[in-house]
């Protein structure tokens, strides 16, 4: 394996809301770090799982991520960083009537993610979902099922990731608990 090909799916609110909630209101996530970070946490894995790869694999890596668009947040600003920094987004707009205390736009982003990570999971040796939402076990079984050597990899903060994971065994690869290293 000379080159290792990362997929990360970031779910952009839930990180933000995430980090604001690991540190209570004192702290915000710094995209740049996480893809960093998360990358680093994948290649330390494939390594000490295959002792004996001479050299360490180069991680060529491709972030989506999630986001909503609703009247009330365009997020215009925003959004641009996150591409400058090399994020494709993958945005879901709600038109100008809707009025966005409706659910129907709840769940979206998860849904986004499911689809992407099992249309893209067979070209990638590790897909990383960032997001602590329970809702991603569908795809990792499957991912399990269809692609067992794909690495099947959950990120977030410790205190967001939802306890399916935690009790369920080789549903994956890796659960990366998300601290102070990406704010």
């Amino acid at each position: 394996m000379s080159t290792l090909k990362i997929l990360i799916q970031v779910d952009v609110q839930n990180v933000f809301f995430g980090s604001r909630n690991f540190t209570q209101g004192r702290g915000r996530v710094d995209y740049e770090k996480l893809v960093e970070f998360i990358k680093q946490q994948v290649v330390e894995h494939v390594v000490g799982e295959n002792p004996s790869l001479e050299d360490i694999p180069e991680a060529k890596v491709t972030v989506l991520g999630y986001v909503v668009q609703t009247p009330r947040y365009k997020g215009m600003n925003f959004f641009a960083f996150l591409r400058r920094i090399g994020y494709v987004l993958r945005v879901r707009t709600f038109p100008e009537d809707m009025d966005e205390s409706d659910e129907y736009w709840r769940g979206t982003v998860s849904n986004m993610i499911q689809m992407d990570y099992l249309q893209y999971a067979p070209d990638y040796d590790a897909v990383v979902i960032v997001s602590g939402s329970g809702v991603y076990e569908p795809v990792f079984k499957a991912s399990r099922q269809n692609w067992p050597n794909v690495l099947r990899v959950i990120a977030a903060f410790k205190d967001t990731l939802h306890m399916t994971y935690a009790r369920r065994e080789n549903l994956l690869s890796l659960a990366i608990t998300l601290d102070d290293h990406v704010l």
